[in-house]
């Protein structure tokens, strides 16, 4: 309708618009018909009759025709005709102001103001199309559970022609002498110095039993005639013209000061509804039977709630009750959650914000009790968790009006430029890392004496261990609280010294042909690590004077590596007596090693860069270091230790015999949402001031053991709560951590940072734009994280490229893909751009699998490939079925 709106505008306009004094206005009425005002000259020799016959004929005859009214300029101005003024106020009054706002919704639903002129108390009205569906008794429960939490609770019985909850509160005290239509009455029609009704005449409290908030509650009145014609004189039109709710919203704020107020509005198409809905709430808990005439009576009105929610601060949750209990109930409620769902709920907070995405989530039911259906007093206290998700929904709507405080009463833009986010990588001499580190729940694993392979996608944090070890080692005893004290860590290969690299491997092996032992080179390589970092004992004795001097040649310098080590390691490898002696001196060092309670450990990092990749000898060298390890245990040389960092696809795809030894004794890193998130809040606290700001209003004493919880409460002032305002969009904190996730489950912190840094950047070109609106309920809006996503995706695709280039052809070919793919897909890129001659379709299929690519989906019972999110946006997929993020 306002597409066709508009382009009858247009098309008019053509035709009768030649200046700037003359005008058109359309409007479809409530019911459809087309109201048209034209003011123009073009008309100034025709009469009424003639004009109309041109208008006629121009339009398509299929329009229903309301008012139509033509004018001349000079006819306007003598007659006092004007534009129509757009909406001032922009908010809908009553159910025919919401119907003719979707009717001809366009440029004045924008910014609709909602807000009240009146004290800063969160308003919720409890609404149903029909009655009987438990509405009251739900927002009794509700209530009865905020107050429990430790809020000051006020209801408010707007029902005004069928009031209930004076029969529901048997225990009010004081008993209330009036009610809510008293209240309203008195002060539509009666003079402000008259008034013998005031605030603390009609409020009785509820008393609950151990509970640090109090819940009150305003009842209708008494019902008796007075009452009845008291309801019907009572218009709502006399408390909009005096600004009635804003006094009544006074009156409670200086009597109680409450945090909440809950309405029970009244049921249907009314004006008491529609007052209780569209003016007094702020918030609105719409309960249903899931049947067909609760659903119709929702949908006659659910675009006008869905330009209400996006285009004002009302946030609407729909309550399926008195749902039965069995399994033909549930499925019930799953058919009415999702047409409400899908017709209610589905839209975007920003109609061009394409990574905007929501969660379809699970249906707020509350099943039907028997306790509730045959009480006459509530609430029943051993009922609450039945409605705790509904007060949870709620609480989350008061935890964004406490955001909204908190930011009100900052420089927004100045805690933004404070924000320092950094890319974790610990090659990076630029990043403090003993700053930056975030201890995981894998932390406690990896140090664990018998762990020896660490293995993981690059970015998952393996270098950043094997640096906080040998670097960082007061950094990474304090966080060990104790069991690191005793152990030596030096670097057996990595880039923390100098080491041999793919050219010095590639000579070794030539050199030493295919039957080397390279458990031997590797033997020999530790005795060469451990004496230039100067951690070898004396040599007193004489049996080990081979070894020494072939060492002596190189000296002890652990920055350099010529030739003449990569010969020593050749030397001392290939001769079967020296290999043989080495493994002697292995003992010796343990020996003196444990009399000085010292425990080394050899710390092995980068073998997938200095070993070449898919080599001829790649899995014979790194299958050597593990014989190595293995040899070692057999001696039972308890003070070393093997520490080995390896990349995940290179540990799955190496063959080497009893490889079960390592059963157990290896480690995943994987992090794990709360991990990921604490790292955030960790960089977010590089910003003094918005770690002062979380230090007042959501303390958080230690990152590394505070609850999910609480560091998502602390990170709320950063993001927010949700991505959008409908209670189905995802967690921010949940967004971020699936989208920064492969299709194996891995999770990358090194590009959080990305992530946070760009949407830093993005945020910041808004501080000079006093026309786009900032966020009032956090500092970084969704379409700033999208931007950082984006750049994040872009960075790690990059990366991805770097670890894998002989998939270079395939990462490029994926712009022509879509996002899920069949199995002619894969094939088609397999062939067009791999496959290798050794290499198999499964073949293929499992690398794209093992490195995180794909995951396996079954789509109509057929195998499908999900390319995961992160790789979407990276490499430019094509979305499916405009499946938005």
């Amino acid at each position: 309708m306002n597409s066709n709106r508009k382009r009858l505008t247009e098309f008019l306009s053509e035709r009768y618009v030649s200046s700037e004094r003359e005008w058109i206005e359309l409007e479809f009425s409530p019911t459809g018909l087309l109201n048209i005002t034209i003011v123009s000259d073009y008309f100034s020799s025709m009469n009424q009759s003639e004009r109309m016959n041109d208008l006629i004929q121009l339009l398509d005859t299929s329009y229903e025709f309301g008012f139509i009214y033509i004018f001349t300029v000079n006819e306007a101005k003598e007659l006092d005709i004007t534009r129509t003024s757009k909406n001032v106020e922009g908010t809908p009054k009553s159910w025919g102001d919401l119907a003719s706002m979707v009717q001809n919704e366009d440029e004045q639903t924008e910014g609709i103001d909602s807000s009240k002129n009146s004290p800063d108390i969160r308003t919720v009205a409890f609404y149903s199309y029909k009655g009987g569906v438990g509405r009251t008794t739900a927002l009794v429960h509700v209530a009865a559970i905020l107050a429990k939490r430790g809020n000051k609770v006020l209801i408010v019985d707007l029902d005004l022609e069928a009031p209930s909850l004076h029969m529901l509160f048997k225990k009010l005290s004081p008993e209330p002498t009036s009610g809510m239509v008293d209240y309203l009455y008195e002060r539509a029609y009666t003079p402000a110095n008259k008034y013998n009704i005031h605030i603390s005449n009609i409020i009785g409290e509820m008393h609950l039993e151990n509970a640090p908030g109090r819940l009150f509650v305003i009842p209708a009145g008494t019902v008796d005639y007075s009452y009845i014609t008291k309801v019907d004189d009572l218009r709502v039109a006399a408390l909009r013209d005096k600004k009635i709710w804003n006094t009544f919203l006074y009156d409670v704020n200086e009597q109680l000061h409450p945090d909440i107020i809950l309405i029970d509005s009244r049921t249907g198409i009314n004006e008491w509804g529609a007052f209780s809905l569209l003016e007094a709430a702020d918030d609105i808990i719409l309960c249903m039977y899931p049947n067909e005439e609760n659903y119709e009576g929702l949908s006659l009105i659910s675009d006008g709630l869905k330009l209400l929610e996006n285009n004002s601060n009302k946030t609407i949750n729909f309550v399926l009750t008195k749902v039965p209990s069995n399994k033909d109930g549930k499925k019930r409620a799953d058919v009415y959650w999702e047409k409400v769902r899908v017709s209610l709920n589905n839209y975007e907070e920003d109609t061009n914000d394409t990574y905007s995405d929501t969660d379809g989530g699970e249906p707020v039911v509350i099943y039907y009790n028997a306790d509730i259906a045959l009480s006459e007093t509530y609430p029943i206290e051993h009922l609450f968790s039945v409605y705790a998700p509904v007060a949870n929904l709620i609480d989350e709507g008061s935890e964004q009006n406490k955001l909204k405080v908190i930011l009100s009463g900052t420089n927004r833009w100045k805690i933004i430029e404070s924000l320092v986010f950094e890319s974790v990588d610990a090659k990076d001499e630029k990043n403090d890392l003993g700053k930056v580190f975030q201890r995981t729940s894998d932390f406690d694993k990896f140090i664990d004496e018998n762990t020896a392979v660490i293995h993981g996608q690059k970015g998952t944090g393996k270098t950043a261990l094997y640096w906080m070890l040998l670097k960082y080692s007061d950094n990474a005893k304090a966080i060990a609280k104790g069991r690191l004290d005793r152990i030596t860590p030096i670097s057996g290969h990595g880039h923390f010294s100098a080491r041999p690299g793919k050219e010095e491997f590639r000579y070794m092996y030539e050199k030493l042909g295919e039957k080397a032992s390279w458990e031997a080179v590797w033997r020999a390589y530790s005795v060469l690590r451990l004496y230039m970092e100067n951690k070898l004992p004396p040599f007193r004795n004489n049996k080990y004077e081979v070894i020494y001097q072939a060492l002596k040649k190189v000296g002890k310098r652990n920055d350099i590596w010529s030739h003449d080590h990569t010969l020593i390691l050749i030397s001392l490898s290939s001769d079967i007596e020296k290999s043989i002696l080495i493994k002697d001196y292995m003992q010796f060092l343990n020996d003196e090693f444990k009399k000085k309670e010292q425990i080394t450990w050899l710390l092995y990092d980068d073998l997938d860069e200095d070993i070449q990749e898919r080599s001829a000898y790649q899995n014979d060298v790194l299958s050597g270091l593990f014989y190595f390890v293995r040899s070692v245990d057999a001696q039972k040389l308890s003070n070393i230790k093997f520490k080995i960092f390896i990349r995940e696809d290179i540990w799955d795809r190496i063959n080497f015999t009893n490889k079960s030894h390592f059963n157990g004794r290896d480690v995943l890193l994987q992090w794990s949402r709360i991990d990921f998130l604490r790292l955030a809040l960790r960089q977010s606290f590089y910003s003094s001031q918005y770690k002062e700001l979380v230090d007042k209003f959501f303390p958080v004493q230690e990152i590394d053991h505070a609850s999910e919880e609480a560091i998502l409460d602390a990170l709320q002032i950063l993001w927010g709560i949700r991505r959008e305002k409908n209670r189905n969009s995802k967690y921010v904190g949940r967004w971020v951590h699936e989208r920064l996730t492969d299709a194996s489950g891995t999770t990358f912190p090194r590009v959080l940072g990305l992530l946070l840094s760009a949407a830093k950047d993005h945020e910041m070109q808004y501080i000079n734009q006093a026309h786009v609106p900032a966020p009032s309920d956090r500092l970084l809006r969704s379409q700033s994280l999208n931007a950082g996503l984006i750049s994040a995706a872009k960075h790690r695709s990059q990366e991805l490229r770097e670890e894998y280039p002989d998939l270079v052809k395939v990462f490029d070919s994926l712009s022509n893909f879509s996002e899920l793919c069949g199995k002619k897909d894969i094939e088609t890129i397999y062939k067009e751009c791999y496959k290798p001659m050794d290499r198999t379709l499964d073949d293929f299929i499992a690398t794209l699998k093992n490195i995180g690519l794909v995951s396996e989906d079954y789509v109509k019972g057929e195998i499908q490939y999900r390319f995961a999110d992160m790789y979407v946006h990276g490499f430019g997929m094509k979305r499916s079925h405009g499946r938005k993020l």
